[in-house]
């Protein structure tokens, strides 16, 4: 092949070769400059899988601008054989240059900012990069590295491409590095941006250490490591790490993607003050002993162990995408592992978690729902005694299904007593003081489940929301607006800035928001009926109506809470039709009324005496909400 012409593409001399293609050193005779050159293999070129993959690639890439990414110059053909044209990266590859006991911490961080900074413009163009590793990142003359080979990304969007191939395994390949590879990839799951955060914590831990966190010598030992052990501090390998840099890897390396920091630019801004030598905010030491218990008896996992443990970390990522069908196979996962050990407590708080995320969301009657995570909440508490996440699973079923705000109130204390630590606490917490209109204290609950957990991005978009139910819209939308500066793809700060922006009279931006909450998160019911309301409000009556038709239509064939075309009905100032769907709803006992003195859609209906006798059946008259 040296010599050989593609296109305007001189080939000189290999550089390289992957498992879908190889890089060659060319000379752009047209242009006169020296690039890059990445060709599928002569045993792949004509296999349509390998040249969509490599097309992807190229789309992935050149959707990337940013100064710590490779650049994409052409894509060709020649003789059929599909192409891609790059920038030449003078230099060798982390994997190649990594010092044996780790970078300096100055040029660890330095580095590392780089990284995360690539991932961040990827992940903000909605590119997902799946085999983020040393060995595809260059560091180049100038010293600044380069992250490479695409070769596994796809477009975040579309994801119901048929395109994409599984991230596990096809037809024997490996897709992916499997020590970088975050647990939820080995269990099957399709990576995502939370996989590339892990990918990154794996890569900054070896570039601290020298060493992988896990280093299990065959492949079914260190899958067990990944799904089954905690992962070392950075600290035990890397005496000088400061304990900034040591939480930020630990969050990372977290098990469950929903325990991992929110986005990479929330990551880059915690590597920007490791450089600046920002002391982290004081938190309890987390002792190590379940771990370590863990790091002994994974020796003994048995092939039963591994597959219950992909089972749980499938349905939790499953779960954390809150959709009608995640939650649904999130359901299914969590009962798999209880048809095969009904002794395994987690499983059981993982059904009642994802019964109460039903009805949350409208997907399920809150009624059967409630009965039903008692009934799971109670197994698990035989099995593993009263727990934080028990606790807090029958608060939520409390106040949402049966509107009993004392009793929620009274377990949230409860398991803050256990726990007094958990942020996931601390949040539900908030959101029900929020629903019942005390502000002050909701504020300060996501305020301390914010510093508790500082890379989640969750409290924070809440805590905006909540300002806008408050009767603060401005503060709100600033608050989202932030958000969505930290991770523009992040769903429900679009959905929140929906109402902000309605809110604040700017009813046609809302719906804009609403559309891209609905391009993100998936086309709920619940979706359908905010876009719905606020089309009404920006006097887009077709689209309002459209909505209505879309709802009833739902209804005829699944689950739709009145709740929904109410708020429909509220946005285009049909009073009477509004009050009559939230009566059905007050009968049905269906779940989102418990919004009902909260949301912002029924600030003109207060005085109202039908909606102030349904405020008062629900324990919520007299409580105090935004103007």
């Amino acid at each position: 092949m040296t010599g050989a012409m593609l296109g305007q593409f001189r080939l000189l001399e290999r550089l390289g070769q992957g498992g879908m293609g190889e890089v060659w050193l060319a000379d752009d005779t047209a242009l006169g400059r020296r690039v890059a050159v990445k060709r599928l293999l002569a045993t792949t070129d004509q296999d349509p899988q390998w040249t969509a993959r490599l097309r992807r690639e190229a789309k992935a890439l050149a959707a990337v601008n940013h100064p710590n990414v490779v650049t994409v110059h052409a894509v060709g053909e020649a003789d059929g054989s599909p192409f891609v044209v790059m920038e030449l990266v003078a230099g060798g590859t982390l994997a190649d240059l990594l010092p044996a006991g780790g970078f300096p911490i100055d040029r660890l961080l330095e580095l590392a900012t780089g990284i995360a900074g690539a991932l961040d413009a990827a992940h903000a163009t909605g590119v997902v990069h799946r085999d983020l590793k040393p060995a595809n990142v260059m560091l180049a003359a100038d010293g600044r590295v380069k992250v490479v080979d695409f070769g596994l990304a796809r477009l975040a969007a579309g994801a119901d491409d048929p395109s994409r191939a599984s991230t596990a395994v096809t037809e024997g390949l490996l897709m992916g590095t499997l020590a970088y590879m975050a647990p939820e990839q080995l269990a099957g799951e399709h990576g995502d941006r939370k996989s590339d955060l892990y990918a990154l914590g794996v890569t900054l831990f070896e570039m601290a250490t020298g060493g992988l966190p896990f280093t299990g010598t065959t492949m079914p030992w260190l899958m067990r490591q990944i799904l089954l052990e905690p992962a070392p501090l950075l600290s035990e390998r890397r005496a000088d790490a400061p304990e900034r840099l040591v939480r930020l890897v630990a969050s990372l390396l977290a098990k469950e993607p929903s325990a991992r920091p929110g986005s990479a630019r929330l990551v880059l801004d915690e590597l920007e003050r490791c450089r600046r030598n920002e002391p982290p905010a004081p938190r309890p030491a987390s002792p190590r002993t379940t771990g370590q218990v863990a790091r002994r008896s994974v020796a003994f996992a048995s092939a039963a162990d591994v597959e219950i443990a992909k089972l749980l970390i499938r349905g939790r990522h499953l779960w954390n995408r809150r959709t009608y069908d995640s939650l649904g196979a999130a359901l299914a996962c969590f009962q798999e592992v209880i048809d095969r050990d009904p002794t395994r407590g987690a499983a059981w708080i993982g059904i009642a978690d994802t019964l109460n995320m039903l009805a949350n969301y409208g997907f399920a009657p809150s009624g059967d729902s409630a009965a039903r995570v008692r009934a799971a909440v109670a197994r698990a508490v035989d099995l593993d005694g009263e727990t934080g996440d028990a606790l807090r699973a029958l608060a939520l079923a409390r106040w949402q299904g049966e509107f009993d705000w004392e009793g929620a109130e009274a377990l949230y204390h409860r398991a803050l007593a256990l726990e007094p630590d958990n942020a996931l606490t601390h949040y539900w917490y908030g959101v029900m003081l929020a629903v019942v209109g005390r502000w002050s204290e909701c504020r300060a609950q996501l305020l301390e489940a914010e510093a508790l957990d500082p890379l989640s991005l969750i409290a924070l978009a809440a805590r905006g929301w909540f300002e806008v139910r408050a009767g603060e819209p401005a503060p709100g939308h600033a608050i989202l607006r932030r958000v969505l500066g930290l991770d523009p793809n992040y769903f429900p700060a679009w959905w929140f800035d929906g109402e902000a922006l309605a809110a604040l009279g700017r009813a046609d931006e809302a719906v804009a928001a609403f559309d891209r909450a609905i391009e993100l998160g998936g086309r709920s019911s619940r979706m359908v009926a905010y876009r719905g309301w606020a089309a009404g409000r920006a006097a887009r009556t077709a689209d309002a109506r459209a909505a209505l038709e879309e709802l009833r239509a739902r209804g005829r064939e699944d689950y739709v809470p009145d709740y929904f075309p109410a708020l429909v009905h509220a946005g285009l100032g049909e009073r009477e039709a509004a009050l009559e769907a939230l009566e059905r709803a007050g009968e049905r006992r269906d779940a989102m009324l418990r919004d009902l003195a909260a949301d912002t859609a029924w600030r003109e209906y207060r005085e109202e005496p039908r909606f102030r006798a349904l405020l008062d059946r629900l324990g919520l008259a007299g409580r105090t909400h935004g103007g």
